[in-house]
C-alpha cells in the first residue's frame, strides 16, 4: 500500500546554494520565489522521513514530487534533479553522501519542465528502500533561469511504499 503526505513550502526547509529565493505569501499561497534573473539556481530539499509507528520501520520513500511555476520567460534548459542519501557514521560520527539512482520526469505545461506555466518534477526512486535511524535523504534541484523567469516552488508531495 502506498501513500503520499503534502508538504508546503514552509514545511520545505529549503536552501538556496545560488540564486536568491525568498519565502513569499501572496493571495493566500506561500512559495519560495527566485525573481527574474539569467542565471543557474540550485536548491538543496530535506526530504522528511515518513513517521513510523511503534512497531513498525519509516516506509520507503519512492516518488518525490515538487510542484513549481515559471512565469514571464521560459527555463533555458530542463530542470535536473540529484537525490543523495547522507549517512552518519554510528561509530566515527563521520557523515558521507551516496548519489540515489532515480529518474526526473515533469508533469504540466509541457514535458520537459520549462514553459511558462505549473509543473511537478516528479523524481521517482528506482529501488526504494527504508532509511535507517543514522541516514537521511536530500533533494538538490538545478534550474536553469533566463532573464526575466520569475521561479516559485509550492511545496512537495512524497510517496511512500507500505509499510
Amino acid at each position: 500500500m502506498a501513500a503520499t503526505r503534502l508538504y508546503t513550502a514552509t514545511q520545505m526547509d529549503m536552501k538556496g546554494y545560488t540564486g536568491t529565493f525568498t519565502l513569499t505569501n501572496a493571495s493566500n499561497q506561500t512559495y519560495w520565489e527566485k525573481t527574474a534573473a539569467d542565471n543557474t539556481s540550485i536548491v538543496a530539499i530535506p526530504i522528511p522521513k515518513i513517521p513510523r509507528t511503534l512497531n513498525q520501520d519509516d516506509p520507503a520513500i519512492s516518488i518525490i514530487a515538487v510542484t513549481y511555476s515559471v512565469a514571464t520567460t521560459a527555463l533555458d534548459a530542463a530542470a535536473t534533479a540529484v537525490l543523495s542519501k547522507h549517512t552518519k557514521s554510528t561509530t566515527t560520527k563521520v557523515w558521507t553522501a551516496a548519489a540515489v539512482t532515480q529518474t526526473l520526469t515533469f508533469a504540466g505545461t509541457d514535458t520537459t519542465g520549462t514553459a511558462a506555466g505549473t509543473f511537478d518534477a516528479i523524481v521517482t526512486i528506482t529501488t526504494p528502500t527504508r532509511l535507517a535511524d543514522n541516514e537521511c535523504l536530500e533533494l538538490e534541484l538545478t534550474f536553469n533561469a533566463a532573464v526575466g523567469t520569475v521561479l516559485k516552488l509550492f511545496g512537495m508531495a512524497i510517496t511512500h511504499t507500505g509499510a
